[in-house]
């Protein structure tokens, strides 16, 4: 890892949603690189040993909370910023954060796009769209991210010659197509490409809805389907 690069500290209890964030942030990975806290307690261990240029941390956590590292950040590491991210923000959180330039807020559930424009913003990086290349990321873990984040977003695929477009509104897939497909079948169609290319961009076209079913149904039935496909090649 270059030396140096930018360093984001994120502190969270949920397991899963550290990794999910460190994938999303990964097509950032020329900007800064992004180390990982499940508890408070670990976190001061990481600051003391890295150079840490921002932090990222939920408020409810066990044991320690956010705010009792912040307090702990705002003596060892004066002019260190964090971003909270909670999704139990009271007036009070919210009047702290307002009165404190070292203090940002991001409530749950948010776009993971806005994440990002947010830790450029604070980091002096200004990057507008988000691209990247389907290698060490599976664009499933992409789409799942997505809904998690319960944005609006949609995302543009390639492979060679062929491109599809994945819509997602409030969380749920919602349209999507390639090479004259439309629906179910371009979404099944898409994610069973390997490799690729994708583009997420931060506001979609939500004009045209050809999917109803949950999201979760259909990444398990593209999986199954493509499980399928790869068993009749064999």
């Amino acid at each position: 890892m270059d030396s140096d690069k930018k360093k984001i500290l994120i502190v969270d209890d949920e397991v899963k949603l550290l990794k999910m964030l460190k994938k999303a942030l990964y097509v950032d990975q020329d900007f800064y690189e992004v180390i990982l806290a499940d508890n408070a307690d670990k976190a001061i261990e990481i600051l003391a040993d890295e150079e840490i240029a921002l932090v990222v941390s939920d408020i409810k956590m066990p044991g320690m909370s956010g705010i009792e590292l912040f307090a702990i950040i705002r003596v060892t590491c004066p002019n260190l910023k964090v971003i909270f991210m909670t999704a139990y923000a009271t007036d009070m959180i919210r009047k702290a954060v307002e009165d404190n330039s070292r203090l940002l807020l991001m409530e749950k559930p948010f776009n993971h796009q806005q994440l990002r424009e947010m830790i450029h913003e604070i980091l002096g990086e200004k990057k507008t769209g988000f691209d990247g290349v389907l290698k060490d990321i599976e664009l499933t873990d992409i789409i799942q991210m997505c809904c998690l984040s319960s944005g609006d977003v949609s995302i543009r695929v390639s492979k060679g010659l062929k491109t599809g477009i994945i819509a997602i509104k409030n969380g749920e897939i919602i349209h999507s197509e390639c090479n004259g497909l439309k629906g179910e079948n371009a979404f099944y169609e898409i994610i069973s490409w390997e490799g690729g290319k994708f583009e997420i961009l931060k506001d979609g076209d939500f004009q045209v809805e050809t999917i109803s079913k949950d999201w979760k149904f259909l990444l398990i039935e593209g999986a199954r389907l493509s499980d399928e496909l790869f068993k009749e090649n064999l």
